[in-house]
């Protein structure tokens, strides 16, 4: 493994003979540092930021200009930065000194300047803990304010920068001396190569041309090389030009030979982990597969960047590999793989790390966002006293057994289990109960000879409607598939025990399966899932008319087929076929209206007619068809009046109200009729208040509460009340929050992304760039979780896009720059993957109107010119999918208009907001 280049490793201060292309970097950063207190270092993975700071910058300084005390994070960055100065001082340092008495200790032993260097800085952010977070901040401000000789310079990857938000809250000057670290260009690019192959003594066949070579070989697919592949590569033409037997040439067929980057990598992780596995293999016999494999994927986040672990914690985690885990790690390390630091594993670098989790399996992927899950659970427990919940251990369950976990984690599991155990039985004894109850009655009656025609059918009446009443209720309660089937399955044995297989209750039994099935399926909330769903409401919809002709009088089986109707039309809406979902919606509405007429006075009825109006109606106003939306809600609205009046008391009835009038508000949103909206909401928001008072535990009337009040808040916005909306937008955000994490997740995004765009419109940057934040932590976690969700994905672009608007409002252009970028990627994929949906075209024109506008702000007119090109030409596309939509074309105009101002030559200025007013 030696030869003459430094693989992972970042440059030294003793490498500087073979340290090229950085010298305009390195004269930046000197004067920055040497004029400023406090100086962020940022770029992407492998631009070699640690080596411009190691080994250019360290080189500009003479030994008596500085004493730099080097940190990493490690378990906690500030334990790491107090064992540092201890370390570099002379003199003992008090135990309890804090961090400015600990200094100005260690600049007396040496009477030179102290730099506090912070390398790899994210993982504070993605590894370390608020308080953490809050502590370490607080001695940055302390050292700041103090008059001490110490400067701090912190390097970090720049697609964390946006996470600096509390920082600046901290210390306002955070951004005031900031240097990017670009990837090189390839004028630079090749004379890094050729001065590395020249100091290693080797020679390039045809000079510049084969170093031309080597750089488009290890070339990205978005154009960028990342120097330490660079390393990797000549590494691996040096060994292969030595099997050769002409070790200081490089010639055109051994690059051609040794092939792409992406190839070297993934070749070097497998000829290491097999070379280890090969020697281990006596001690490995019996142990699982992919030991080497499984140690590299614990020292990975899920994300694919570096995580530092302890010996203890990866020992705890993996007892199978015990007798062998000393003997992995110290092959991994003379591999230069694996690094130790005080006790602390990690891989040697980042740009590892990325390739091993692309070599994870798809089920590997799963284990470990199952043991994220426990583990985060298991850190908020602590604090919080919260278990995992019945949805999150239906995930654990089924792996477990194949789970890396430490006997706390594995004990958290078990006792959640316990505990959720516990609850789930408490519901079946209660169910189980009104059931026994029931079949006891129907077995009195069949003693009862004469009387019993008359009360086996009472008994099966009373059984299915108090069952499907139960299971009503179960239903807006997360977590209770399990019960529910168990339900059913009660209700169809007393149906037989009652009349037998043939009976009416029991055929019935078996539509509600169906129909329980198809819920659960909708709750998947994807394609395949809907798609599920909908087959098993059509086989409900075929059983309920199938009891119906055979029954023409029964009013169950005629209410059964449009309960079946409806929840049909639920898929297709699912599925974005509106037309068959309305289809479906005014069939169900005929058939109530049918039954309506004929029980004028039966309040069911009644309730089932103002539900299919409502349906209908909340349909067409999604559809764009404004006239028939509004003539079927005034009928919802009526009915639902009507049906409060007659039972007074009834919470239900009052919800539905709310919902026919949350449905009006939506509907005259969307055609702009703002005053009118914000009537039906705020009246919608009083009954809202009053259930939630009455009914706390009411999940699904908080949900819409939160709903309502976001849309208060998008109104707010829009008629210019900003008090008004920054209320109504926190108050969405409290409702929202008592809801469980996987209903909250997405409306929590959403919802913080409008604070933030309100707090923006306010002019108040500092709470504008919180709220995106939030918005955007929460978005990454939900594709954490599932990571192929297109609403996931969706959320998580929409959140750097509203990130972007607030760095460009501060005139931060390049993070506005950055966040716009993570933005389009996310966006242009999800476009190209689902062509059809007119919402992802939105989107990804709203980015590139984005990009054009910092780009115009940057000065780039060509690049401004581009991005409103494309912009123009996906506002156009959705509009040919969407023809008369309000929204597009109001956008269309601006775009036009702002095309125009590039043409002539309108220029743009950054005009910072003032943070005073936050």
């Amino acid at each position: 493994m030696s030869g003459p280049f430094k693989f992972l490793d970042a440059y030294a201060f003793n490498d500087r003979k073979s340290f090229f292309g950085r010298n305009a970097e390195i004269d930046a950063l000197y004067k920055l540092v040497s004029q400023a207190r406090l100086v962020l270092v940022y770029g992407a993975s492998g631009t070699g930021k640690t080596s411009i700071i190691q080994c250019g910058l360290a080189n500009r300084f003479k030994p008596t200009d500085w004493l730099a005390v080097p940190v990493r994070r490690k378990d906690d960055i500030n334990a790491s930065m107090a064992l540092e100065i201890r370390r570099s001082a002379a003199t003992a340092i008090l135990p309890d000194a804090d961090i400015a008495a600990a200094i100005r200790s260690l600049y007396l032993d040496n009477l030179r300047p102290i730099y506090l260097i912070f390398d790899q800085f994210e993982e504070l952010f993605i590894l370390g803990k608020p308080a953490e977070q809050e502590a370490f901040f607080a001695s940055v401000d302390a050292l700041l304010a103090s008059d001490l000789r110490c400067k701090i310079l912190i390097s970090m990857r720049e697609e964390y920068i946006a996470q600096l938000q509390d920082f600046e809250k901290r210390v306002p000057t955070l951004f005031n001396n900031r240097l990017r670290i670009e990837q090189m260009s390839p004028v630079n690019l090749e004379q890094v190569v050729l001065g590395m192959t020249a100091a290693a003594g080797i020679t390039l066949e045809h000079g510049p041309a084969t170093a031309a070579q080597i750089i488009d070989q290890i070339r990205e697919a978005q154009g960028g090389v990342q120097l330490a592949y660079l390393q990797v590569y000549l590494d691996k033409l040096c060994r292969e030009a030595a099997a050769t037997g002409t070790p200081l040439l490089f010639t055109q067929e051994l690059i051609q030979r040794v092939g792409k980057l992406g190839d070297v990598m993934a070749h070097f992780l497998d000829e290491q982990t097999a070379a280890i596995e090969i020697a281990l293999a006596p001690q490995l016999a019996g142990l699982p597969p992919n030991c080497v494999q499984r140690v590299l994927e614990a020292l990975t986040t899920p994300e694919g960047t570096k995580q530092p672990v302890t010996r203890s914690e990866l020992a705890a985690r993996m007892l199978q590999l015990a007798p062998v885990l000393d003997a992995i790690l110290m092959a991994l390390e003379q591999r230069r793989i694996v690094r130790f630091v005080d006790g602390t594993l990690e891989l040697l670098h980042d740009s590892l790390a990325g390739r091993i989790a692309e070599r994870r399996s798809t089920d590997r992927k799963v284990l470990m966002r199952a043991e994220k899950l426990i583990r985060d659970r298991l850190a908020g427990y602590q604090s919080a006293k919260t278990w995992l919940a019945p949805e999150e251990l239906a995930v654990v369950r089924p792996v477990l057994a194949q789970l890396d976990l430490a006997p706390t984690e594995r004990k958290f599991v078990d006792r959640s289990s316990r505990r959720a155990s516990q609850r789930r039985m408490a519901w079946i004894g209660g169910t189980a109960a009104v059931i026994a109850l029931l079949a006891g009655f129907g077995a009195w009656a069949f003693v009862e000879r004469r009387a019993a025609k008359d009360a086996i059918a009472l008994a099966s009446d009373s059984a299915n409607t108090l069952s499907f009443t139960i299971l009503g209720t179960l239903e807006a309660l997360p977590g209770t598939e399990l019960i529910r089937r168990d339900l059913l399955a009660e209700v169809a044995k007393v149906n037989e025990q009652l009349e037998g297989k043939g009976s009416f209750g029991s055929r019935n039994a078996g539509f509600w399966q169906a129909i329980l099935e198809g819920d659960i399926a909708m709750a998947g909330m994807d394609a395949a899932n809907y798609i599920k769903a909908r087959r098993q409401f059509a086989d409900a919809l075929a059983a309920a008319k199938r009891l119906e002709t055979q029954e023409p009088g029964n009013l169950m089986a005629g209410r059964n087929v449009v309960v079946a109707l409806s929840r049909l039309a639920n898929a297709e809406h699912a599925l974005d076929n509106d037309q068959q979902a309305s289809a479906l919606y005014n069939q169900a509405l005929a058939a109530d209206r049918l039954r309506a007429r004929r029980n004028p006075g039966d309040l069911p009825m009644q309730n089932d007619l103002m539900l299919s109006y409502l349906q209908l109606g909340s349909l067409e106003g999604q559809r764009g068809r404004l006239a028939e939306a509004r003539q079927h809600l005034a009928q919802a609205r009526v009915l639902a009046r009507k049906l409060v009046a007659a039972q007074p008391g009834v919470l239900q009835a009052l919800a539905d109200l709310a919902v026919a009038l949350q449905s009006s508000g939506d509907t005259e949103k969307l055609a702009g009729q703002f005053a009118a909206a914000k009537t039906y909401f705020i009246e919608a928001r009083s009954h809202h208040a009053q259930m939630t008072l009455l009914a706390p535990q009411q999940m699904e009337w908080r949900r819409n509460q939160a709903l309502v009040e976001a849309g208060l808040a998008e109104i707010g916005l829009e008629l210019k009340d900003l008090d008004g909306a920054r209320a109504a937008s926190q108050a969405a955000i409290v409702a929202a929050q008592a809801l469980q994490p996987n209903d909250s997740a997405p409306m929590l995004a959403a919802f913080y992304r409008t604070l933030a765009e309100i707090e923006l419109a306010a002019g108040r940057p500092v709470p504008a760039r919180a709220a995106a934040l939030e918005a955007q932590g929460i978005a990454a976690a939900m594709v954490s979780n599932i990571p192929d969700d297109p609403a996931a994905r969706r959320s998580l672009a929409l959140a750097h896009r509203q990130s972007s608007d607030v760095e460009r409002a501060q005139c931060r252009l390049d993070a506005a720059r950055i966040l716009a970028g993570r933005a389009l990627v996310i966006a242009a994929r999800l476009a190209a993957d689902f062509p059809d949906e007119t919402d992802y075209t939105v989107d990804l024109y709203n980015v590139h109107s984005r990009a054009a506008e910092i780009a115009h702000l940057s000065g780039d007119l060509p690049a401004a010119r581009r991005a409103m090109a494309e912009a123009l030409r996906l506002a156009r596309a959705a509009s040919r999918q969407l023809p008369g939509d309000r929204q597009i074309g109001l956008d269309l105009a601006d775009l036009h208009r702002r095309i125009a101002d590039l043409e002539r030559g309108v220029p743009a200025r950054c005009e910072t907001l003032d943070a005073a007013n936050s």
